[in-house]
């Protein structure tokens, strides 16, 4: 801004960078003093040191044989003085300057705060929750177990391998874990990217080695060409190794800017986190397909959309009466056409032309004809009702305090009418109460327990079919449906074609 800004005394144990930014850069906030009689700021060096003040007539603004322990920032007000320094200033020694300063002094090392994220094979980098890192956190630096339970008790992350591993369902893409403290983002990102463990792990060390030496504008090299420059406590750099010009012999222009380095998650968008207690309890069936909507997303990435609506939905209408809601997928489709399933029947009866169409049509459509078959209904009924058995059971096992009663089950489109069906066809439901009494005079302990009629259907490949004949002389087939070891107190229906069948 000024060709020759003041300087301050070479005698100041205070190092001053000269900054010409109109913005105010320092780690203390700016004190600000009135300056009667100034209206205007100065519009040069000279006026600067020739300007009288106003109050006392006869000193200089800028007395330069003065030693300071502050420095002059300029005011975003011409009537105000505005002084950023580690002490105030003297109240007799007002002085204005358009020209912004940085103090380096002893500036204080403070360790990073580290936070987990994970990432998948295929995906970006994400952020766990403050509640899941803290935890993760703790058990990495003071226990021994290193099996830590996150994302509400729904995943397990392995601190050892640095996996994370879902604890209702199979996942056969690996999610990695990964404790971040330095991130990076480039031209083309759009958000910051944390670097490995052993390259923050470097930054971090360089960075206290700065801070206590107080030396700056550290150049470190790294592989590949590359090299990270700490400007100042505030601002670092990462160049990338040398671009590459294209066919034409021009080089993009984001392939020449460097990226910006971040010190900490400050900024960063991290989620608070799910309570530990679990007050009801929703499975979730899908329906035909191997996908769930135009995202072509698995039943378990839609259920998390699902979830997460309904968290917003509970905290902006019922804060203060409705508690944590959980819901677990219940998938049936690999179950039908996974290894040995009915897709390798169907290939030597699948046209050549159009694949993806025939594809479409083998993985979905076909699921409804499926569910007419009694040999293939049976396999859709048994896959739904021993998936809900088992997640029920590994839940209670994993929430020990639940209220076994706050259970409800959701289906889409087919999946409705499969649970219609299961909920249509449970054994009836007998409660027998029992008291556990030492003493006659004593009220005891009183337990509810429920007794179910079970189906035991055969698992082998070839199957007996009974049918039920009706008065017209025609038949429809038997199936065996199993029985549930909780009793759901409500059912949601969404996209359901149970009208239509009924109707039929």
């Amino acid at each position: 801004m000024y060709s020759n800004p003041p300087q301050i005394n070479s005698n100041s144990e205070v190092p001053v960078k000269v900054n010409t930014s109109p913005f105010r850069r320092g780690s203390h906030k700016p004190v600000y003093a009135k300056y009667p009689g100034l209206t205007s700021g100065p519009t040069s060096q000279q006026q600067i040191l020739g300007m009288q003040d106003p109050v006392n007539g006869f000193e200089n603004l800028l007395d330069v044989n003065k030693p300071r322990n502050f420095v002059p920032v300029a005011s975003t007000n011409e009537n105000e003085i505005s002084y950023c320094s580690h002490e105030l200033p003297p109240p007799d020694v007002p002085f204005y300057s358009p020209v912004s300063y940085e103090v380096y002094g002893t500036f204080p090392y403070k360790p990073v705060n580290y936070h987990w994220f994970y990432r998948k094979e295929t995906q970006i980098w994400k952020p766990f929750s403050y509640i899941d890192s803290k935890a993760l956190e703790a058990a990495f630096c003071f226990s021994s177990n290193k099996l830590v339970s996150v994302d509400g008790g729904r995943q397990d992350v392995d601190l050892e391998q640095r996996i994370r591993k879902p604890v209702y369902w199979e996942d056969t893409d690996v999610t990695h874990v990964q404790r971040c403290s330095w991130f990076y983002k480039g031209p083309m990102d759009s958000q910051f990217i944390p670097y490995s463990e052993e390259f923050s792990a470097r930054l971090e060390a360089e960075y206290e080695q700065s801070i206590r030496t107080n030396s700056w504008h550290k150049r470190l090299e790294f592989a590949g060409g590359e090299a990270v420059v700490l400007q100042n406590p505030n601002s670092f750099l990462h160049f990338c190794q040398e671009a590459s010009a294209d066919e034409w012999g021009s080089v993009p222009e984001h392939q020449l800017r460097p990226r910006v380095v971040k010190r900490g998650t400050d900024g960063l968008h991290i989620l608070p986190g799910e309570p530990t207690e679990v007050d009801y309890l929703v499975f979730l069936v899908h329906g035909i397909g191997s996908v769930c909507d135009f995202k072509f997303r698995s039943v378990v990435e839609t259920v998390d959309d699902f979830r997460q609506i309904s968290d917003q939905l509970l905290q902006s209408h019922f804060k203060d009466t409705a508690g944590r809601v959980e819901f677990l997928p219940v998938q049936w489709h690999n179950a039908l056409h996974g290894d040995g399933g009915i897709d390798e029947k169907l290939k030597p009866l699948t046209l050549k032309s159009i694949p993806k169409l025939r594809h479409f049509t083998n993985d979905t459509l076909l699921d409804i004809l499926f569910y007419t078959s009694p040999i293939y209904c049976q396999t859709i009924m048994n896959t739904v009702g021993k998936e809900m058995n088992r997640m029920y059971a590994l839940f209670l096992e994993r929430n020990p305090t639940f209220n076994c009663l706050s259970v409800a089950v959701g289906g889409h489109s087919l999946g409705s009418l499969i649970l219609f069906d299961l909920l249509l066809h449970q054994p009836e439901i007998v409660p027998i109460v029992t008291t556990n009494s030492t003493h006659e005079s004593d009220a005891g302990d009183t337990q509810v327990n429920f007794m179910k009629e079970s189906n035991s259907t055969s698992e082998s490949g070839n199957r007996m079919v009974s049918y039920t004949i009706g008065s017209a002389g025609t038949g429809q087939p038997f199936i065996s449906y199993p029985a549930l070891d909780f009793q759901p107190n409500a059912f949601f229906a969404m996209g359901s074609p149970i009208g239509s069948t009924e109707f039929i």
